[in-house]
């Protein structure tokens, strides 16, 4: 299976979510490519269209050693028995979390602007993105909207490794993917036209009117 672009594979996903139209939820959004893909949901199902940013907490010794995530909003993850392991204190954290917290926020007030940030608390959440390769980003992302307060989430993505479906669905209510290929090398090879998505075209998608 190929997609055309990630408009049209937001089309099929929508298709597959019609249930949830103008219901209460949110689609949630990974910037950027899952934006075009989560606004062409949106806009089909009436609702409103919102972006998470995460980051991984990188160990002091090996910043390219996760030991936890964190959201634009603050809310910090730590995996504790790897600190343990690590003989780290969550104290020990605090000046790397602010640092990204920081870096977070700015990102996301440039993605989104002044528009206020989206109550998910006891909503649905269709967390979308435009494709997974690894599950890293995706599990960030589900511990963020989980933390605040989503009722229900489902993940909903075009592609995405069949062992990862099945890892990702013990952290989800739901999954709906469109297709779950057995060779899987990266995202891309399933798009005709995988181009690259601006920051002025994240804008755009997010500050346009989610209903048709």
């Amino acid at each position: 299976m190929h997609f055309s672009n990630r408009r049209t594979a937001g089309s099929q996903l929508a298709e597959m979510l019609h249930k949830y139209a103008r219901q209460n939820a949110v689609v949630v959004a990974i910037p950027r490519g899952g934006v075009v893909v989560g606004h062409e949901i949106a806009q089909q199902l009436g609702l409103v269209l919102d972006i998470v940013l995460t980051k991984k907490i990188g160990a002091p010794t090996n910043p390219e050693f996760a030991v936890g995530s964190i959201d634009s909003q603050g809310n910090a993850i730590l995996d504790e028995q790897v600190l343990q392991q690590l003989g780290i204190s969550p104290e020990g954290m605090e000046e790397e979390i602010t640092r990204l917290q920081a870096l977070l926020e700015k990102k996301y007030r440039l993605l989104r602007g002044d528009h206020p940030i989206i109550d998910i608390e006891d909503k649905t959440v269709i967390l979308v993105d435009d494709g997974i390769a690894t599950g890293k980003t995706m599990q960030a992302a589900i511990r963020s909207v989980r933390a605040h307060g989503a009722s229900y989430v489902v993940l909903a993505v075009p592609v995405a490794p069949e062992p990862l479906v099945h890892e990702l669905n013990e952290m989800v209510d739901e999954v709906q993917v469109l297709y779950t290929p057995a060779l899987f090398a990266s995202v891309s090879q399933f798009y005709d036209n995988f181009e690259q998505i601006s920051d002025d075209e994240v804008r755009e998608l997010l500050d346009s009117p989610s209903v048709v």
